[in-house]
């Protein structure tokens, strides 16, 4: 992946949906100023230097995930899958 300076911007946000530590502290993404199509997501993680006390953000920065198409709902996928799993289960019991 190359970014061209410039041409690019980042934005981080609070996780609000953190429940877990390992969670990040901050989520967000870097957008193309121009097309405003998102190059990569970032996770941040707040810590704390155990040699100075000072604070910093520890960033991973990976490929978006793609875009979610109309109809895409792993949730509901997951759901449909099992009630075919039951539904074969049912067909199985003789009464």
């Amino acid at each position: 992946m190359e970014i061209e300076p410039g041409n690019h911007k980042a934005l981080l946000f609070l996780n609000k949906n953190k429940t877990e530590q390992k969670h990040p502290d901050y989520k967000g993404f870097i957008e193309n100023k121009e097309t405003q199509d998102k190059i990569a997501e970032i996770a941040a993680w707040e810590n704390k230097s155990q040699k100075t006390g000072d604070i910093y953000l520890s960033l991973i920065i990976s490929n978006p995930r793609p875009k979610q198409q109309e109809g895409d709902d792993r949730y509901q996928k997951a759901v449909d899958q099992k009630k075919q799993q039951r539904q074969i289960v049912d067909d199985d019991i003789p009464f």
